[in-house]
């Protein structure tokens, strides 16, 4: 069980992710009131929702900061990376958790943003999103950059675009005009850099266990 502490670290790292997120809906918003269109109740729900999807993705797998940056042989991690696919073997375990994060990605990003629902801007965004992740964990030390990664977390999103479309088939596509594909690259792009620039993980343990 997680002590009070180890949760004020957690929050403190939801919230680097949460307030960009706030910040591009409260724009994107003013910008559609102007259109003479109102958002929503449900679809603020769903941006909630997939930030903290987001949230838990990076999470996850240990995105790296500005604050790593400085403290980390990035040169050194370089000399770490596997281009070369399925080099060390096929790790079921690993390469399904790496399907499976991804998953909601390629469900929610068609099914918030149907400028989106096609094939092509779906993988497109699973593998950038990926690279991003990947791209970063070369600014940590506990984390390695592997191709093999990508390639699971692509498949991932692919497989959630193709339950995102036998959903649309069952249920009907819901009008959604105004959503389009450039604001889920905001969403997405603020809350990594919200995180890569606002979570210091070290200061905040300092604060909260006095070292």
């Amino acid at each position: 069980m997680l002590t009070m502490k180890e949760l004020l670290v957690i929050l403190y790292n939801l919230l680097t992710v949460l307030l960009p997120s706030i910040g591009v809906f409260i724009l994107s918003n003013r910008k559609m009131q102007k259109n003479n269109y109102n958002m929503g109740k449900w679809h603020a729900l769903l941006i909630l929702i997939f930030t903290i999807y987001i949230f838990g993705v990076l999470l996850f797998t240990g995105a790296g900061t500005i604050f790593e940056l400085l403290r980390c042989d990035v040169a050194g991690n370089i000399g770490r990376i596997n281009f070369i696919p399925f080099s060390d073997g096929f790790d079921i375990v690993s390469n399904g958790l790496n399907i499976l994060m991804f998953v909601p990605l390629g469900f929610l990003l068609p099914f918030i943003w149907p400028a989106t629902a096609d094939f092509l801007p779906t993988v497109l965004y699973g593998l950038s999103f990926s690279v991003l992740i990947e791209t970063s964990q070369l600014f940590t030390t506990a984390r390695t950059t592997d191709i093999d990664d990508v390639l699971m977390n692509t498949l991932g999103a692919l497989i959630g675009y193709l339950l995102f479309r036998f959903f649309v088939r069952r249920k009907g596509p819901e009008k959604q005009e105004y959503r389009s594909c450039r604001e889920s690259a905001v969403y997405i792009f603020a809350m990594f850099i919200g995180r890569f620039f606002l979570f210091n993980e070290l200061w905040m343990a300092g604060l909260l266990y006095g070292f």
